[in-house]
């Protein structure tokens, strides 16, 4: 059975922000999804945070640990947040897991409820990295309850790239820097 670990970034935001909705949202997907690969492919869901972060974290994702670093550390943005670098969120989840493939997703990125094994069948197929896009849905969902209605939709193209899927024995050659 192959076995796939993904990580994602809580971070602790206000009602205000777009990511009040989306996180709980993102978790509970990631659990079903978890739930739905169980009997095909092995899952590991885990957590990379800031310590100011962790009242975020769900019970089912395990927690790595507390980042120290962020983009404000590196060289002055625009916009003034502590966003983590790529590189210190990959490190964890290599040290946190054997698993034979990694997933990255940013913590807005809800999964299908087929995600784990659609993944599994296109590795299975050959491929040794993936890169989904995602699709952005209505607004009107809002509660962990609307999740199917979510799921209903087709959506619209998204230009960015929010979710990555590599082989474990790949990452050494990444050459991140300080991303």
């Amino acid at each position: 059975m192959r076995t796939i670990a993904h990580i994602t970034n809580p971070v602790a935001v206000g009602p205000k922000s777009d990511l009040f909705i989306a996180q709980p949202i993102t978790f509970e997907t990631m659990r079903l999804a978890q739930a739905a690969a169980r009997r095909q492919v092995s899952v590991e869901l885990y957590s990379a945070q800031f310590a100011t972060d962790r009242p975020m974290v769900p019970p089912w994702l395990q927690i790595t640990p507390d980042l120290e670093r962020s983009v404000l550390d590196i060289a002055p943005i625009k916009v003034h947040r502590p966003l983590p670098l790529i590189k210190d969120i990959l490190d964890r989840l290599v040290a946190a897991t054997h698993a034979d493939y990694l997933i990255y997703t940013n913590v807005d990125i809800a999964v299908m409820p087929h995600f784990y094994l659609a993944i599994d069948s296109l590795l299975s197929s050959g491929y040794d990295a993936l890169v989904i896009n995602r699709r952005t849905v209505s607004a009107a969902y809002t509660q962990l309850e609307e999740i199917p209605l979510m799921m209903a939709q087709i959506g619209q193209p998204h230009p960015g790239y929010d979710c990555f899927v590599f082989k474990r024995t790949a990452y050494s050659h990444f050459n991140l820097g300080t991303a």
